[in-house]
């Protein structure tokens, strides 16, 4: 009697259970999580291909914190708190159309999958049309249902 009850349960049950596995929504492959982050840092280094400066703006966090290197790219790094802010300056403004002027070859693509809301992105990235070679790691997170950069640092490449 037991097992006619246990069975007439599992009868029951599997048309929920079905219901239920139908309706959860999958987490992202890990595959498809590169792509989009690749796609997106891609876009960082033409500004434009975003539309307009608010959508370069949304691909970072509030509290976005890069080390970079001054103008001249030899007298070494500096880390920058929250750079989101100084993003809307005239320098920003010149800095986002020499990035659009340039050719950039992004290559050696490196994701290192922390938890399903953080991703370290590597990556080498050159300029043809003059001597500078690095590489490149942004850490991403999922924020709001949407990724952003939450730090970046180039080094320079041998």
């Amino acid at each position: 009697m037991r097992k006619i009850l246990a069975l007439l349960l599992i009868i029951l049950m599997l048309p929920m259970l079905l219901a239920t596995a139908a309706t959860a929504t999958p987490e992202p492959s890990p595959v498809s999580v590169d792509t989009e982050l690749q796609r997106l840092e891609t876009a960082k280094w033409h500004p434009s291909s975003l539309g307009n400066t608010e959508h370069l703006m949304a691909l970072f966090t509030d509290d976005f914190v890069t080390v970079e290197y001054g103008a001249d790219l030899r007298s070494g790094v500096e880390r920058k708190l929250n750079v989101r802010k100084s993003m809307s300056s005239p320098e920003a403004a010149k800095f986002f159309q020499f990035l659009d002027q340039t050719h950039f070859d992004l290559s050696d693509w490196r994701f290192i999958h922390i938890d399903s809301v953080g991703v370290i992105v590597s990556y080498h990235v050159s300029a043809p049309s003059f001597p500078w070679k690095a590489y490149a790691t942004s850490v991403w997170t999922k924020r709001g249902g949407r990724w952003q950069t939450v730090f970046y640092q180039a080094s320079t490449a041998k």
